[in-house]
């Protein structure tokens, strides 16, 4: 089960950026996956730091939850077992429900809510990131890594000269 958790945040971390390489730059998704995972490698505390707040977050917001959910759902079962009238109880019942489902509508408007602003952190994230990138020279305006062989333009040499295989000018 640790080795699956761990796994799972992973990946998750790897992927974190690759609907804003499909979204804004038109990558298929394979190509969205590996840049996405070459940008949270290259910037692993940017990215480990907002995954984690992230997190935690989402456990903050579960916390909630389930104390606005189950407060009402203790209070009018409490009711339930009290010697009372019946019809007092089904009072009590009927504005417990209420206010429960206030409180639930209240829950998924805040979930709502928490998703636009994940969802724009990480948007800010990618850009700050993509500038990270570009200020650094980590790749080339096709998105590929300087290191992978594609400085041959960046040589000095000009293209149309031709080389023997000695590397002698012609």
């Amino acid at each position: 089960m640790g080795i699956y958790l761990l796994f799972a945040f992973c990946i998750n971390i790897c992927f974190a950026y690759s609907k804003f390489f499909i979204i804004f730059e038109h990558k298929k998704a394979i190509e969205s996956l590996s840049a996405s995972t070459g940008m949270a490698m290259r910037n692993i505390g940017i990215t480990g730091k907002l995954y984690f707040t992230m997190i935690l977050l989402y456990f903050r917001t579960i916390i909630v939850a389930v104390i606005f959910l189950v407060i009402p759902f203790l209070i009018s079962s409490f009711l339930a077992f009290l010697p009372t009238i019946i019809g007092i109880k089904l009072f009590f019942l009927i504005i417990f429900l209420i206010i429960s489902i206030v409180l639930f509508i209240f829950i998924v408007h805040l979930n709502s809510t928490l998703e636009i602003f994940v969802e724009a952190t990480w948007y800010e994230a990618y850009l700050l990131c993509k500038a990270e990138d570009a200020s650094s020279g980590h790749h080339d305006d096709h998105g590929h890594h300087d290191s992978h062989g594609h400085n041959d333009h960046h040589s000095g040499h000009d293209s149309h000269t031709k080389h023997d295989d000695h590397g002698h000018h012609h």
